[in-house]
């Protein structure tokens, strides 16, 4: 599912983005659904409900119109009229009527459901404004290197937007699999165990023979994945001064420190092209 989010360029000198986390295959075969609410609690005694907003577009939650339900527990959303709405100011929630809903009890099964619509369903989007579905996964590539420094693993809602971009590391040292270590050790006469052995008798055969099984039981269990080194990105035009969708790139000329020097360990291969 997506969330969506529009901010105001004038009010924070950054690349407006509209925030939309996508669920896909929900309804009607491969529909993909926006996610651009969720309804957090009843409001009064008719039926009204609390929602909070995963989207920057008024609209969503004011106009009436088609909305699809997905109900807690439910694997298929439901098409649902919204009937109107109205925002709480101080409280960043909307309160919203729903045909159909005119009691405090039916409202009260709505606590924690969603609020959709289809992924085709995107509000007109001024110059230089993004939905964050479309940037996620996009190469980042540094300005002055032309080297590519990442992608692009998740957009933030802060005073500015940030992009949160995964790194790309030069490759460690090879380690040998688990299993050419295990054969290895099993091969291998020479481990401290043997060493100190000095009678082959048969307690000490045991000794080794149980030691050798820890051993390769350790080499044989699976390694952790290693976690990937992330930075934060300001999207504002500064530091990101290109935005190229189509081509899947985005260029980024980051202020001295903003990457750690992390993004000086990049793969072979990146550069750009």
């Amino acid at each position: 599912m997506t969330s969506e989010h529009k901010t105001s360029q004038e009010e924070t000198n950054q690349r407006p983005t509209q925030q939309e986390t996508r669920q896909g295959q929900t309804h009607q075969g491969d529909q993909d659904w926006l996610e651009i609410g969720r309804i957090v609690a009843p409001q009064g005694l008719n039926g009204e409900v609390r929602v909070y907003p995963n989207s920057d577009f008024p609209e969503r939650f004011l106009e009436p119109g088609e909305r699809w339900l997905l109900r807690p527990n439910a694997k298929t959303p439901e098409s649902i009229q919204l009937e109107g709405g109205r925002f709480l100011e101080g409280k960043g929630l909307y309160v919203i009527s729903l045909e159909g809903i005119r009691y405090r009890d039916q409202s009260e099964k709505l606590r924690g459901a969603k609020l959709l619509v289809p992924a085709t369903d995107r509000p007109f989007l001024e110059d230089d404004e993004y939905h964050v579905m479309d940037l996620l996964g996009v190469a980042v590539f540094h300005h002055n290197t032309g080297k590519q420094i990442g992608t692009v693993k998740d957009v933030l809602a802060a005073g500015n937007d940030l992009l949160e971009v995964a790194l790309i590391q030069a490759s460690c040292a090879e380690i040998a699999p688990p299993e050419e270590t295990a054969n290895a050790l099993a091969q291998s006469g020479d481990t401290s165990v043997e060493a100190s052995a000095t009678n082959s008798t048969q307690p000490h055969a045991s000794l080794r023979k149980k030691a050798r099984r820890r051993m390769l039981k350790n080499a044989k269990k699976k390694k952790k994945k290693p976690q990937i080194p992330t930075v934060l990105v300001p999207f504002v035009p500064e530091i990101v001064p290109i935005v190229d969708l189509e081509k899947g790139r985005i260029t980024i000329d980051p202020p001295p420190g903003l990457l750690d020097d992390q993004a000086d360990e990049v793969a072979p291969g990146s550069d750009e092209r």
